[in-house]
């Protein structure tokens, strides 16, 4: 792994290295005397805030038509969470991999030393070196000479940064100081990022000898991106079109800050290598005085046309890092060239932030022609509402890009266990769908047995006696979870949260986050007591009279059923209850 010299006078979150890149020959590396100077910059990588890893948070949306309920899964990735070299188009957010792709033109920035200004702002130029990329600028004289020590490099990128004002450099201290007021239109809006470099001649003469200075970019800014969820398949190909598929047209999004004052403070220098960990004391952003802007409605909407929706699949119109494909988004919505980003202030969400999704639904047929789009219809999530008590996801940081992504209600619940001789253990129990729910368990266990005429093992249903007098007890909990009747010991039955009721089900009290593994067991252990409680001999009638089931054995399977935790409901009984038609009556 190539390894990079990073100083710490570097902006904070979501950073860029410039790729190394070898020396051109007709180049002369520069020495204490020389007079004009080639400024050649490489190794520029993207880190974040701080690296974190992959979260998913579901906010169901209700239902837009019968049998229609739909959700908008949020998946937040780092923008330091680099993997593949791959490219992007202009707009997209900025990797250390696209670096030429966004910003290959140009970035700029001013050159300072200790008494003041030694250059003014001008362009850092691409040029590519054995396949390498560097960015370079002719100043024409000796900075360092100049300065009369060491120097710092000030830069941005883009040069050109939409709603970006009074942007001052502090030489004394290397911080950098702007106003930020988020553009109206989100197709103005992008992804900013910042750095500082100080550097001494001689540090910069050694590291222009392995292909240039490097220089640590920081993410200022947090995207917001939104996708379609279930128009794909896993393979990525986009569905038959006999079935039912949402688009998204529209999103409002409002009550987020939108305006304040910006400033990155590094920390000291450090020397790392690729390891992204080291990157996050670099620095960091401070953003003070954010606020609603009150002179305009803080609306920013963007509208989504059949050009719009490009596949999240490799080898599209849109490339990124693994990491932009977190969370099944596969389908992406933006243009061509990616610019359907929105990004805004890093800010604690309060509960005024509400996203409204205009969406239609297409109902396929046989074939194209069968189908039919409805109308539009518009659902709002009251999103602040549902995080302001969420520490860990309130808080949107620069560097992050946050992907919204509508998909329909998705119930799902899976099991667990493991069964050694005669005992059942580690009963675990998951919500693997994609919205809250809640959860009920059966326990339910049978006598199997051989079948001797046909040879078969299946349900050792029939008599204890070979006299076909008296049929097999069912094995069967009763109302006080004791008794000879399951011929065995459950050790915690039931587990902290979960309540016996009288139709026999389990039911857990709370409800279960998408992804969560309910933490308290159904119950810790059951053992099957032969010696206490022998296994049965069973008898059934065939047509050569009475025969004996051969290796009878008991099989406890244990059923789970889950239903969305709706907030209208109050608890998880009033859940049941509507679900059921019945009156859920607990024991325990």
């Amino acid at each position: 792994m190539r390894k990079h010299l990073i100083f710490a006078a570097l902006a904070a979150f979501g950073a860029l290295i410039i790729s190394s890149c070898e020396r051109e020959k007709d180049i002369e590396i520069p020495t204490l005397n020389t007079k004009e100077v080639s400024l050649v910059l490489s190794g520029v990588a993207t880190r974040s805030e701080a690296d974190a890893p992959v979260q998913r948070y579901v906010y169901s949306l209700g239902e837009i038509e019968e049998g229609v309920p739909l959700a908008l899964e949020e998946v937040v990735t780092e923008m330091g969470d680099l993997v593949d070299d791959v490219a992007e188009t202009r707009g997209t957010p900025v990797y250390t991999q696209n670096v030429l792709d966004v910003h290959g033109d140009t970035f700029s920035g001013e050159i300072w030393g200790a008494s003041g200004k030694v250059a003014d702002d001008g362009p850092f130029k691409v040029f590519a070196l054995s396949s390498k990329n560097c960015w370079r600028r002719e100043i024409g004289f000796d900075p360092w000479e100049k300065a009369g020590g060491p120097v710092t490099f000030f830069l941005r990128m883009p040069a050109v940064q939409p709603g970006v004002s009074y942007l001052a450099y502090d030489y004394r201290e290397g911080y950098i100081a702007f106003n930020y007021e988020t553009p109206a239109k989100a197709s103005d809006q992008q992804d900013i990022l910042f750095a500082t470099r100080n550097i001494d001649k001689e540090t910069y003469i050694q590291e222009y000898k392995n292909g240039g200075a490097n220089v640590l970019f920081r993410h200022a800014l947090t995207g917001v991106k939104f996708a379609i969820g279930n128009n794909t398949t896993d393979a990525g190909n986009r569905r038959p079109n006999d079935e039912i598929q949402t688009f998204i047209t529209k999103v409002e999004i409002v009550g987020l800050k939108d305006k304040g004052h910006a400033k990155f403070v590094p920390t000291g220098t450090e020397t790392t290598t690729d390891d992204k960990d080291e990157h996050t004391s670099a620095g960091s952003f401070t953003w003070t005085d954010s606020s609603l802007n009150p002179t305009r409605t803080t609306v920013y909407s963007q509208t989504y046309g059949e050009d719009d929706i490009q596949d999240f699949a490799k080898g599209d119109d849109v490339n990124a890092p693994d990491s932009f494909y977190e969370g099944g988004a596969n389908r992406n919505l933006n243009k061509k060239d990616a610019s359907l980003t929105f990004w805004f202030i890093p800010q604690d969400i309060t509960e005024d932030l509400v996203i409204t999704v205009t969406v239609k639904v297409w109902h396929g047929g046989a074939t194209a022609a069968d189908g039919e789009m409805s109308t539009e219809k518009t659902l709002k999530l009251k999103l602040g509402e549902l995080i302001k008590d969420n520490a860990k996801n309130k808080t949107w940081k620069a560097g992050q890009l946050r992907t919204f992504t509508l998909k329909p209600n998705l119930v799902n619940v899976d099991i667990h266990d493991k069964v050694t001789g005669f005992e059942k253990t580690d009963v675990e129990i998951k919500n693997t769908g994609n919205v809250d729910a809640y959860i009920r368990a059966l326990i339910v266990a049978n006598w199997y047995g051989t079948n001797v005429d046909s040879n078969e093992e299946g349900p050792a249903f029939g008599y204890v006696d070979d006299a076909g007098s008296a049929f097999l007890t069912p094995w069967a909990l009763n109302n006080e979870l004791t008794g000879d009747n399951y011929h065995g010991v459950f050790e915690e039955l039931p587990g902290s949260g979960w309540h016996f009721a009288t139709d026999g089900y389990f039911y857990y009290e709370n409800a279960v986050a998408p992804g969560e593994v309910i933490s308290a067991k159904l119950f810790k252990k059951y053992s099957l007591d032969t010696t206490t409680y022998p296994i049965p001999k069973i008898w059934y009638l065939s047509n050569a009279g009475l025969k004996e089931f051969q290796d009878v054995h008991m099989v406890m399977e244990i059923p789970v059923q889950a239903i969305e935790a709706k907030t209208s409901y109050s608890d998880y009984k009033a859940a049941w209850n509507d679900a059921t038609g019945k009156t859920i009556v607990p024991i325990n």
